[in-house]
């Protein structure tokens, strides 16, 4: 089956998209993850990546479904807990969404992608959604603060 290589491009066109915030991207994704759910729904990439593409869509309740499957199919990825946690802190679920990212912290301590991604209520400023976030110098300081060759000695 083709569905790993329709998820990962999925993803890929997701990245673009939150760099460039161009239509086009949020598209190709959108047709690469719906068909990587269609050819095979028990795939956690699939699912990672729909949910991730309900989340940019504004569609957190959809997102938590989407995302919810991917860990029961793959317990074990963190990136997926901090999207989670994302789609649960814009409807307002703090409790969840601070389980969901201690999962991830659990999991992937050192991960410098989880520390970029988790969300920070009450900074200051606030992302796409309304929901409220980090400022980026401030995200690229924890990351490398978390990253094993950039950490202070």
């Amino acid at each position: 089956s083709y569905a790993p290589a329709h998820a990962a491009m999925a993803m890929v066109y997701l990245r673009r998209y939150g760099g460039q915030r161009d239509p086009q991207w949020i598209k190709l994704a959108e047709q690469y993850a719906r068909k990587a759910v269609e050819l095979n729904p028990e795939l956690a990439a699939a699912q990672l990546s729909f949910g991730f593409l309900q989340l940019e869509k504004g569609q957190p309740a959809e997102a938590a479904l989407s995302l919810t499957k991917a860990l029961e199919l793959d317990p074990t990825n963190a990136h997926t807990y901090v999207h989670l946690a994302r789609a649960q802190r814009i409807q307002q679920d703090t409790a969840a969404a601070d389980a969901s990212l201690g999962k991830a912290l659990e999991l992937a301590p050192n991960d410098w992608y989880v520390h970029v991604l988790r969300p920070r209520p009450g900074i200051g400023c606030r992302d796409r959604t309304g929901a409220s976030c980090h400022c980026a110098n401030w995200r690229l300081r924890d990351a490398f603060t978390h990253h094993p060759r950039m950490a202070r000695k």
